[in-house]
């Protein structure tokens, strides 16, 4: 099973690019962020690239909602959403059956009512 769980969110601040020490990545951060977020992108890009090739190995693959493959079709990755996110993937199909990480509440106070 392959998944990314960086803050990928953030390429500024979350996500280390490819060939560059945290130190010299949190000075660049400051003094150069827009470089620094291009270059974290594309490093997003490459590491979507190698999820990709896992997946066609058949590997399970699939995103935790960081927005990892919305950065990587930005930098190019025209097949960045080929696998899915967890929640699209895993979960849902479970909430569709009506089961899942949920928590329930009645506002009677009544177990019953659930």
């Amino acid at each position: 099973m392959v998944t990314d769980q960086t803050s990928a969110h953030d390429p500024l601040n979350g996500y280390l690019p490819l060939g560059m020490s945290w130190e010299d990545y949190r000075a660049r951060a400051q003094s150069h962020p827009v470089e620094t977020i291009h270059a974290a992108k594309a490093s997003m890009a490459e590491h979507v690239k190698a999820m990709l090739a896992f997946r066609q190995q058949g590997i399970p693959t699939f995103d935790y909602g960081n927005n990892i493959r919305q950065m990587a079709k930005e930098m190019g990755v025209e097949n960045a959403f080929d696998f899915p996110g967890f929640v699209p993937a895993y979960i849902r199909p479970l909430f569709c059956r009506g089961i899942g990480p949920f928590r329930w509440a009645a506002l009677s106070g009544d177990p019953q009512d659930i």
